[in-house]
């Protein structure tokens, strides 16, 4: 061969070798928000570029007063495990069966559906992914797919809100679409329903904007992690909330009304507006059982009836009865028309 066609090849031959190398795209994670036809909001998380994937561990957060968690699954073949709750944040895992290939290409790992409970904008982000390959070798993927999508809900939507409940829809309605009260699901709200303690203290949170403390764990029977949790740790750090004499604060229980009228003055003296002094026995004289409320609730009693937020039911304040969802609503409601 010619000298001159030698060099013609081998430069052809040194610029192949030359071309450069391109890497196969790296897994990626994403999520994908709408509205079914239901109404819920459909969450999907999605992997692209997957080469072998067996199994998943995903953690997603959400806006606790704007969605609500109802269930989660996975399209791919194997077997998932319940989803875990925690306050705002759910905890979904999936995993193949038996010797099989892991999961190649695009494709769906799980859908998670939230029913609206609130209105505005709803963020959903993943907070934490593991995932396992065939050969079970886990790795922990570093991730920030998140999702943003508007709903609402109003009482107008809580289908056993209705006449009887006339005087509270207001009330109702206007803190739903402020993310202060949620319904029960399947468009409830259940009105008439005992109101928890634990469900208080979330509540008092939202509508006064009380932040700080973690002193949940003070109390032993308030679970770490519960949806509460943080809300009663707000609480008692501001000196809002006391526990029993044995140390416990019974999360579960009902709100008696006069529970109820302790803690909502106390909130208002905490965040700078405290009620104006009255005189008790003249505020408290209208009510034919007002010797039943404890020596504690007295003066809270007075203050918020010559405020004009508790009027009681006709001549009764009932402070021994437990607090209704319903009467919650138009406490709370009131309190914030007064506080402008």
């Amino acid at each position: 061969m010619p000298r001159l066609a030698m060099l013609l090849v081998l430069s052809f031959v040194l610029l192949l070798g030359a071309r450069p190398s391109y890497a196969a795209a790296s897994p990626a994670y994403s999520l994908k928000a709408s509205v079914s036809p239901s109404g819920d909001i459909q969450v999907v998380l999605r992997g692209e570029n997957l080469t072998d994937l067996y199994a998943f561990d995903a953690t997603l957060s959400y806006d606790t007063a704007r969605l609500r968690f109802k269930k989660a699954a996975s399209a791919m073949p194997g077997m998932s495990t319940a989803p875990i709750e925690s306050e705002g944040t759910v905890r979904f895992a999936h995993t193949m069966i038996g010797p099989v290939a892991g999961k190649k290409g695009s494709i769906e790992l799980a859908t998670l559906l939230f029913e609206p409970v609130g209105t505005g904008t709803a963020r959903i982000s993943l907070a934490s992914l593991k995932t396992v390959d065939s050969a079970l070798k886990m790795e922990t993927v570093s991730v920030s797919a998140a999702v943003s999508i508007p709903v609402a809900s109003t009482a107008a939507s809580f289908r056993d809100v209705d006449a009887k409940w006339s005087w509270a829809a207001e009330a109702i309605s206007e803190l739903s679409k402020l993310g202060i009260v949620n319904g029960t699901g399947q468009g409830l709200f259940e009105p008439g329903k005992p109101v928890k303690r634990g469900d208080l203290a979330l509540m008092a949170v939202r509508a006064f904007g009380i932040e700080g403390g973690a002193a949940a764990e003070a109390f032993p029977d308030v679970t770490p992690g519960k949806y509460y949790a943080s809300a009663i740790g707000s609480l008692r750090a501001a000196g809002i909330l006391n526990g029993d004499a044995d140390g416990r604060f019974r999360p579960e229980s009902p709100v008696t009304r006069q529970e109820l009228m302790t803690m909502l003055d106390r909130a208002l003296a905490t965040i700078g507006r405290p009620l104006a002094e009255s005189d008790a026995q003249a505020a408290l004289a209208a009510f034919s059982d007002r010797d039943a409320l404890s020596a504690y609730a007295i003066e809270p009693a007075a203050r918020l009836v010559s405020s004009g937020i508790v009027k009681g039911s006709r001549d009764r304040l009932m402070p021994q009865a437990s607090t209704t969802r319903a009467e919650l609503a138009v406490l709370l409601h009131r309190m914030l028309a007064m506080m402008g």
